[in-house]
């Protein structure tokens, strides 16, 4: 019997503190602004429909056609490249990533020196800056290109052709 007293005591205390308080604090009438609620609305599908499929689908389905045409790109490109799409950490697209290539640094120094080779030294070669449009307040929206001049290669009917080979 004694065992049981403590517990019981414990719970009238519990029991008449909570009776108090309710007793000690007057409801307080409450009145809401229902003007600014949304009323939520019931989905156009289930969660799990068909209908949602598209969604699903979209990302692999571009991925592929990415694929292609990057596939088909390179295919028509003249020599040696390599080529890596990321998104995020996934790697979308990898071409010949491993492929010893030569740095840009390195080619220009080649470029120059073939270029000092055979080229008068009293020549100027003249590369311009072309853009799509003027640029407005110091901001170019669109596209710039940088052409060089003097480059023999630009002259030849194979460089020509390449233009025509292209994708659209």
């Amino acid at each position: 019997m004694r065992r049981l007293l403590l517990p019981a005591i414990l719970a009238l205390v519990a029991v008449s503190s909570g009776v108090a308080a309710a007793r000690a604090v007057p409801p307080a009438s409450v009145v809401a602004d229902t003007s600014d609620l949304v009323v939520a609305q019931a989905p156009d599908a289930p969660v799990l429909t068909p209908r949602r499929l598209p969604a699903l689908l979209a990302q692999p389905i571009g991925t592929a056609r990415l694929v292609q045409s990057l596939d088909a790109l390179a295919a028509t490109s003249p020599g040696a490249k390599c080529l890596l799409v990321s998104e995020g950490t996934r790697v979308v697209y990898d071409r010949d990533v491993a492929a010893p290539l030569a740095p840009a640094s390195g080619m220009k120094l080649l470029t120059a020196a073939a270029v000092l080779a055979h080229v008068d030294p009293d020549e100027r070669l003249q590369t311009s800056v072309t853009a799509a449009q003027i640029p407005a307040g110091g901001i170019l929206d669109g596209d710039l290109w940088l052409v060089g001049g003097g480059d023999p290669v630009l002259g030849t009917a194979p460089w020509a052709a390449h233009f025509i080979r292209q994708p659209a």
